[in-house]
């Protein structure tokens, strides 16, 4: 299967015809691995944002005492950008 451009102003003009999610809303995320070689670590995450479901893959780099994220990649299961 080809893989579908991801094009950020799609993206855009999507978020700005959604309807926001009320203030108070759950925000439902399960952590699903977490694995740490020296400073460097991954972390998947099952998420639903936006109407959406996600698996998010998130590279993070360790900077002193703080964990920062350097890189996201992420596929749609349902709702936006979907297959």
């Amino acid at each position: 299967a080809l893989l579908k451009p991801y094009v950020p102003r799609l993206v855009i003009d999507w978020l700005r015809t959604t309807a926001a999610t009320p203030e108070g809303s759950p925000y439902v995320a399960e952590l699903l691995s977490v694995e740490v070689t020296g400073s460097v670590a991954v972390v998947k995450v099952s998420n639903t944002c936006f109407g959406s479901d996600f698996t998010d893959w998130l590279v993070l780099v360790k900077d002193g005492e703080r964990w920062q994220i350097v890189t996201k990649a992420f596929v749609a299961h349902s709702g936006f950008g979907a297959a």
